[in-house]
């Protein structure tokens, strides 16, 4: 597997991430049905993503990475679609997570 595949799997598994921390919302303490499975399918399909990814990177890569797509695209979700608040400093604050999640897809470069 190459180091692209690798990396395409772990951002649709960051992608994957954001949508499970909005269907968690939605499942209300998993008591919508219809929400709870979204939630449990999208877990599921993640974790493939992330086994993926690790037959090439190195595990801190990985959750780093993955936890900090997942959190920048659940961010950016809850403000667009959600209503919540997204106002400069916490966009300053994303924006470096964003550089962190760069910085190890392209450290080798450096």
């Amino acid at each position: 597997m190459t180091l692209t595949v690798a990396w395409s799997a772990l951002l649709v598994a960051g992608a994957l991430g954001a949508l499970m921390a909005v269907s968690l919302k939605h499942a209300a303490g998993f008591t919508d049905p219809l929400w709870t499975t979204v939630s449990l399918g999208t877990a599921a399909a993640l974790l493939l993503l992330l086994g993926v990814s690790l037959q090439v990177l190195p595990a801190g890569t990985v959750f780093s990475a993955w936890s900090g797509v997942a959190a920048v695209l659940a961010v950016a979700t809850g403000a667009l679609v959600m209503g919540e608040r997204l106002d400069s400093e916490r966009a300053f604050w994303i924006g470096l997570i964003v550089l962190g999640v760069l910085g190890l897809r392209y450290d080798r470069l450096l």
